[in-house]
């Protein structure tokens, strides 16, 4: 397992006989930073991708309105999506943890635009170029599902 220090982004490989079963701390061997390390629990299958995303604060039927921001989509699951954004992009007011926002997205291999509400979960920022959302779905119609589910069908 390669875990990366936040804080000096040294680079240090772990080996474990087994696979640990708890989030565990780490310190740093560089800097002395502690590092907590978070096991991926999720309860559905998530695809890493890279598709462009677009979203606002408030409603919007033109991606070209000023008020709407773009990204690109990292991650989708059924429950939620990871969007990464250039820092010169984020506000932290506007993209902040409990914010909810209306994101537009075209899947493959239909490429039809749908819509969404999704909450901002969490942000997690490298501090030089890139910020990562963790967006969750909620009220999601049946036509929403539908196109999500068939993307992530192996």
């Amino acid at each position: 397992m390669d875990i990366i220090c936040p804080t000096c982004y040294f680079s240090e490989e772990l080996n474990f006989l087994e696979p640990p079963q708890e989030d565990f701390q780490i310190t740093c061997s560089r800097c002395n930073e502690i590092i907590v390390v978070k096991l991926n629990r999720r309860e559905h299958y998530r695809k890493h991708l890279s598709i462009p995303v677009y979203y606002s604060l408030s409603e919007f039927d033109n991606i070209l309105d000023p008020c709407v921001k773009s990204g690109w989509i990292v991650d989708i699951s059924k429950s939620g999506i990871g969007i990464e954004i250039s820092t010169f992009k984020y506000s932290e007011g506007y993209e902040k943890a409990g914010n909810v926002l209306t994101i537009a997205f075209s899947l493959p291999p239909q490429n039809k635009q749908i819509k969404v509400k999704g909450q901002i979960m969490r942000i997690c920022s490298d501090k030089k170029l890139k910020v990562n959302m963790g967006i969750k779905f909620f009220n999601l119609d049946e036509y929403q599902t539908q196109i999500i589910s068939f993307f992530l069908r192996p």
